[in-house]
């Protein structure tokens, strides 16, 4: 938490009563205040007529996970409310925290030992998102693979068919650039139509999913941009595989029968 205005809780317990509040940048906003330090704040259905007192502004954080927004914010001075918070060296994890263990065991004898990381509290609201993930990357690679194998049987096929056109144009000086190029450019016709099938759907659904984050980020063309020349590219490897083997057949053994 950066603090922006004013000052945090003195570590001094006469400079800092219990009045004390530091608020964040969405709750100044809240109210419009001009300059919050100063400002009395009481809690809504506290009858003792408590006010507090707003002596610092911290910037704006992340409460929650991203598909939050960030809200009006109040931080009290608080001491004694049987958790720590510890910034340790990241050198030596597990010795730091069988120390921290043992000092308190010492002080809490009769309470138990348990601790969590800050970063892991946060990645565990991301959790669902990142099974997702993994979800999608198994499932694409396994679209991909079975495309290819698709793809190379089809290839394989209309090689087959095309053999004896493949090498009565090699007799007359076809090249083997030539050849592949006959051959591969009906097939990224076709990938080319399947793309523009579908991106808008990619980006339909796309636009959905980051529609539930509060705070997201936009889609850009070079994304797409990248997708298709990816698949342009593994077609255009997957086809030269036989189309080369087919280009570099001997034509007589081709046209024999003929």
């Amino acid at each position: 938490m950066r603090l922006v205005k004013g000052r945090s809780f003195s570590s001094s317990p006469s400079a800092d009563t219990a009045k004390s509040v530091i608020v964040n940048e969405r709750l100044v906003k809240h109210f419009n205040w001009a300059e919050a330090i100063g400002k009395k704040i009481k809690i809504p259905g506290d009858s003792s007529g408590k006010y507090f007192e707003v002596i610092g502004v911290v910037k704006d954080f992340n409460q929650k996970s991203l598909y939050n927004p960030v809200t009006p914010l109040l931080l009290f001075d608080r001491p004694g409310r049987g958790n720590v918070e510890v910034k340790i060296n990241l050198q030596n994890i597990p010795a730091t925290i069988a120390s921290i263990e043992r000092v308190w065991k010492n002080i809490f004898p009769g309470f138990p030992f348990q601790y969590s990381f800050l970063d892991q509290d946060f990645a565990s609201q991301y959790a669902a998102d990142q099974k997702r993930g993994k979800i999608f990357f198994i499932f694409s690679a396994l679209t991909i693979a079975i495309s290819c194998l698709g793809l190379l049987g089809l290839v394989s096929y209309t090689s087959e068919q095309r053999k004896k056109e493949i090498s009565i144009r090699k007799v007359i000086g076809a090249g083997t650039r030539q050849i592949i190029a006959l051959i591969s450019k009906n097939y990224m016709a076709l990938v080319g139509i399947s793309t523009l099938i579908a991106f808008p759907i990619a980006y339909y659904f796309m636009n959905k999913w980051l529609d539930l984050f509060y705070f997201k980020t936009s889609l850009s063309a070079p994304v797409f941009l990248i997708s298709a020349l990816a698949v342009f590219l593994i077609t255009l490897l997957t086809v030269s595989f036989h189309t080369i083997k087919a280009a570099r057949a001997k034509p007589i053994d081709n046209l024999r029968a003929e």
